[in-house]
C-alpha cells in the first residue's frame, strides 16, 4: 500500500498532465456520493489569471482510484476521518493543500 504522501504526489501529478503548462494555480473539488462513486469539479488560472474549467474527463481514471485509496486509508481506524469532499489546490511549484469536509446533506441525499 502507498503511503499518504505518495497518493499526494499522484494526484498532482496527473493534474499537470491533465492541464498541461501554462497555469498559475489549479483548484479540484471531489465528491465522494457513495463508496466508489466519485465526481469532480476543476478549476484553474491561466498565467493570465483567465479561470478556466477543467475537462473533468481528461483526468487519468487513476485519479479516482488515488481518491478511493485515500479515503480507505483515512478512514480504517473508524468514523472520525470520514470525508465525502474534498478540495485539492495545486501551484506549478508543487506547493499544495488538501482539505476533508464531512457533508451530512450529500450524505443523505444518497443513502
Amino acid at each position: 500500500m502507498r503511503t499518504i504522501d505518495e497518493i499526494y504526489g499522484c494526484i498532482a501529478q496527473h493534474l499537470v498532465d491533465c492541464v498541461g503548462s501554462d497555469w498559475s494555480a489549479l483548484t479540484l473539488e471531489v465528491e465522494r456520493e457513495a463508496n466508489d462513486v466519485i465526481g469532480y469539479t476543476g478549476i484553474y488560472k491561466t498565467l493570465e489569471n483567465k479561470e478556466e474549467y477543467l475537462d473533468v474527463f481528461e483526468l487519468d481514471d487513476h485519479v479516482g482510484d488515488d481518491f478511493d485509496e485515500l479515503h480507505a486509508i483515512m478512514t480504517a481506524e473508524g468514523d472520525h476521518h470520514k470525508w465525502n469532499r474534498a478540495t485539492f489546490k495545486l501551484t506549478p511549484d508543487g506547493k499544495f493543500s488538501i482539505d476533508f469536509d464531512w457533508d451530512q446533506a450529500l450524505a443523505d441525499s444518497v443513502s
